[in-house]
């Protein structure tokens, strides 16, 4: 028999218990696929979906490695259960995403601290990729799999505290009052163009290696872009564009910021290949407006609305605090 192939294959971890529900059921999902034109099969939305694509080459028997599930401070041993080309199916979840399902079966889990896990495993659980291949592991994986003892304690106490510690703090995040307290507080206290600086923060926190910078000004007329992210290429020169609009709107809101944003193909002509247009509703809803949501998709714009803003601020103001503490 050959020897199956080996992924690596990263979830949110905003909903570690729904997903680990699942998978019990034969159902590993996979997220940005809150929409269906999201359907890998008839692709006609991106929006970060198309990343996955690559997920269909898994074949029936090959290995994933699953950090943060089933819980927190495991990591899974998962078995396609089919050819995922084949046995993929798209059903949005009850969270509003993971609508990708690949046919999967829970093997086993295990901490990474335990002795039974080799170093380049523990090396490549590190690697911050959604999916990605570990071929060259495979012996230390079927060790794994062959192992009798216990592969679900830390070999050192500290280690072992570090876990429980880290999977209390998240099981107190993950049931929403920590990411609702730090929206509703910062839309009470900001308005208009404050959110523009406040988001230039949060950009440059989720793009490290980028130059994130606000852009409007009389020119915004031209670009029709509030935030301009440039990222390096290969060489380090930076090459790369995702032009951002911000609009303080709520309820049903006006498409003219998704046709405004189209104004953004302006970089292309200025030593830099735009590669996405993004505009953030602050405080709108993506329910009350499926008009939108089908005009972006038919435009090739990012749009994101209050809930998924909620998540981002979330992971900005946690790095904040911890920055704040050391």
């Amino acid at each position: 028999m050959a020897q199956p192939r080996c992924w690596g294959f990263r979830i949110s971890t905003q909903h570690i218990a729904y997903l680990a529900t699942e998978l019990e059921q034969g159902r590993l999902r996979q997220g940005w696929g809150y929409d269906a034109g999201q359907d890998l099969r008839n692709l006609t939305f991106d929006a970060g979906a198309r990343r996955n694509l690559r997920m269909l080459g898994v074949k029936r028997d090959d290995l994933l490695l699953v950090p943060r599930l089933p819980v927190w401070g495991q990591v899974a041993i998962v078995k396609a259960t089919a050819d995922w080309d084949s046995g993929y199916r798209f059903e949005i979840g009850d969270c509003g995403d993971f609508g990708h399902i690949f046919p999967a079966r829970l093997v086993k889990s295990f901490v990474r601290s335990n002795d039974h896990v080799a170093g380049q495993i523990r090396a490549t659980l590190r690697n911050p990729s959604r999916f990605w291949n570990i071929d060259r592991l495979y012996p230390s994986i079927a060790e794994l799999l062959d192992a009798s003892g216990d592969l679900g304690s830390a070999k050192d106490p500290l280690e072992k505290a570090r876990d429980v510690s880290a999977g209390v703090f998240h099981e107190v995040l993950s049931k929403g009052e920590f990411e609702r307290l730090i929206f509703e507080t910062l839309n009470d206290k900001l308005e208009g163009k404050d959110w523009e600086r406040v988001l230039e923060d949060v950009i440059r926190m989720r793009y490290p290696a980028g130059d994130v910078r606000i852009v409007q000004g009389r020119s915004e007329s031209h670009h029709g872009t509030d935030i301009l992210v440039t990222l390096p290429d290969i060489t380090g020169y930076p090459t790369y564009a995702i032009a951002i609009q911000v609009k303080d709107h709520q309820g049903h809101v006006n498409p003219a910021a998704v046709r405004q944003i189209g104004k953004a193909d302006y970089w292309n002509a200025h030593d830099l290949k735009l590669i996405q247009k993004v505009v953030v509703f602050i405080r709108a809803d993506r329910r009350d407006n499926p008009g939108l949501v089908e005009l972006a998709k038919e435009e090739d714009v990012q749009v994101v609305f209050e809930k998924d803003l909620s998540r981002i601020l979330k992971e900005w103001a946690l790095d904040h605090a911890a920055k704040s503490l050391q």
